[in-house]
């Protein structure tokens, strides 16, 4: 059963029942569920399934043919008789492919899913060449033909399948970008396993694994939140023990490189420039760097912004992904300590973390909060916002600015219980209004919103708020 993704099954049943030949692709980052997307919906159409192998140390033509001995593999499963010496290059190989598929009836729809693609795709192997010969001079011309490919590599599949001005050249039919679950998702994913837990517990998993079904599906029924994180990522046999250094080198070529940009982030809620990451890299800030920053927002993993009344130009660069950030900040300095995070869930460490983890979640939620807003129509851009009046400096979590002239002032309040607004937390907030006021246009108003757990309780200062949300309008 699929659980959301309502839109991608909609468009791949599309190209399904079209009557042309579709080249689908569907790319995200790793552990997002591609694979398990295609496998469903296409399940009775596949004829032909390959998934190139994880990248491994060695001599070029020793990759090359060990992704080619696979793909061997894959086709003598298929009852199709393969050289006993195997095949010396892509050209041979998809060769005996197109042998295969000449089987089929032309008036039968035919899948042949490549998974991984990018994998397969080593140096100096000619894949590319191979494998657009394999789309330009035969698949084309079938029309019963339908290739589906998935990557978690994002910027190869964008540069040389989806965005190419050369071989691949508009061949692309429907490019899907898997992106990872909302809350909304989250919940109902958990609830189809039989792990029934409140909209507090599943926002809890959210900001320690974020929208990753892959990652959801180790909780098990009967267990509570901090029971789970300790079985799947504490310990020498947790189920996500190497995972954050995999998810580097499964998807990029410098792997190293692009963990270090993102340790970089998780130091500072707001980011950085590309020019402070950089620094902090001892590298120049050259077109290779900017394509890495690049590849880790095509993949998820960061995200890049403007502060609010900013130059749009001078973008920042923030940690997006909340699996990292929680392995980062609570995992890895102590993932031998089996039962850390049952020991420490009410530490003020965990209390940090949420704080900074319900900012993201929210972040990563705007449309929801635009909705519970009943501003789901009206255009916006979403700021976080540093300023100062007279020297004294405020930070906001969100801020929305909208074409109606109105800004939204959005207070992010994780709490256990109803949030106590006090003369403390009054001035403060007075403070943030006067700060962003003094960047507004004349004709914008500010109505500030808190975006809290469960609510405000009944004070003196509660009028200091034109809405309250709660974690139930996430999950719109």
């Amino acid at each position: 059963m699929i659980v959301g993704r309502n839109l991608e099954t909609q468009e791949l049943l599309t190209a399904l029942h079209s009557s042309r030949p579709e080249f689908v692709v569907v790319y995200g980052r790793r552990r997002v569920g591609k694979t398990y997307l295609i496998d469903t919906v296409y399940r009775d159409y596949i004829a032909f399934r390959h998934a190139g192998l994880p990248p491994m140390k060695g001599t070029p033509k020793k990759k090359l043919q060990r992704q080619l001995s696979a793909f061997a593999m894959s086709l003598a499963h298929c009852g199709v008789d393969v050289p006993s010496s195997g095949f010396d290059s892509w050209t041979k190989a998809f060769l005996a492919l197109e042998c295969y598929l000449d089987r089929f009836p032309s008036n039968q729809r035919v899948v042949i899913f490549l998974d991984e693609l990018p994998w397969m795709d080593t140096t100096s192997s000619l894949f590319l060449d191979a494998f657009g010969l394999f789309w330009n001079n035969y698949l084309c011309f079938h029309d019963n033909m339908l290739l589906a490919v998935t990557g978690s590599a994002s910027s190869w599949i964008l540069d040389h399948l989806v965005d190419n001005n050369e071989g691949f050249y508009r061949r692309v039919t429907h490019h899907i970008l898997l992106k990872p679950f909302s809350l909304d998702d989250c919940s109902r994913l958990l609830q189809s396993n039989e792990v029934h837990l409140s909209t507090y517990e599943v926002a809890q998993i959210y900001m320690a694994f974020g929208g990753i079904p892959f990652y959801l599906n180790f909780f098990m029924p009967g267990e509570s939140v901090a029971q789970g994180i300790d079985r799947i990522l504490f310990g020498a046999g947790a189920p996500l023990y190497e995972e954050f250094t995999s998810l580097f080198s499964s998807q990029f070529a410098s792997p190293d490189t692009y963990e270090s940009i993102v340790r970089i982030l998780a130091k500072k809620n707001m980011g950085f420039s590309a020019e402070e990451i950089a620094e902090a890299m001892k590298l120049k800030p050259s077109g290779s760097f900017y394509d890495m920053l690049r590849a880790l927002q095509r993949s998820c993993i960061i995200e890049q912004y403007s502060l609010f009344g900013q130059n749009k130009r001078e973008t920042r660069f923030k940690l997006a992904d909340p699996f990292c950030f929680f392995y980062l900040k609570q995992v890895e300095p102590h993932r031998d300590e089996t039962h850390y995070w049952m020991n420490h869930v009410s530490s003020q460490s965990a209390s940090t973390h949420y704080d900074y983890g319900f900012e993201l979640l929210c972040f990563n939620h705007v449309e929801q909060i635009k909705k519970a807003l009943g501003i789901g129509g009206i255009s916006s851009f979403c700021y976080p916002f540093l300023g100062s009046v007279d020297g004294t400096k405020a930070q906001l979590d969100l801020v929305l600015r909208r074409q109606d002239n109105v800004v939204n002032l959005i207070e992010v309040k994780w709490r256990n219980n109803e949030y106590a607004m006090d003369k403390e937390e009054h001035l403060k907030m007075e403070h943030r209004k006067e700060v962003l006021s003094a960047s507004l246009k004349k004709r914008e108003s500010i109505q500030p919103v808190l975006m809290t757990t469960f609510g405000l309780k009944a004070g003196d200062y509660r009028s200091d708020f034109s809405r309250v949300l709660t974690l139930e309008d996430l999950l719109g």
